[in-house]
């Protein structure tokens, strides 16, 4: 074990520095499951709120509409 992580403990000369680590390995993945769907659910609400607020739909079918279109 001290083959592999031999680096890694020479770096860590104070004990704060493990901190990050602590948090690394102290996630439970139920926790983190959570966060990456409530991500997935946040971005696609803005992005729903960006279609819809932006108009972006409206500006696209216009554009594609031809020049001499006189509706």
């Amino acid at each position: 074990m001290n083959r592999l992580l031999g680096r890694v403990m020479k770096s860590v000369s104070k004990p704060w520095q493990m901190y990050p680590l602590g948090i690394l390995f102290g996630l439970d993945l139920n926790i983190l499951g959570y966060a990456v769907v409530a991500l997935f659910v946040a971005t696609w609400v803005v992005a729903l709120l960006v279609w819809r607020l932006g108009r972006i739909e409206e500006k696209w079918t216009t554009s594609l509409l031809p020049a001499d279109h006189t509706h």
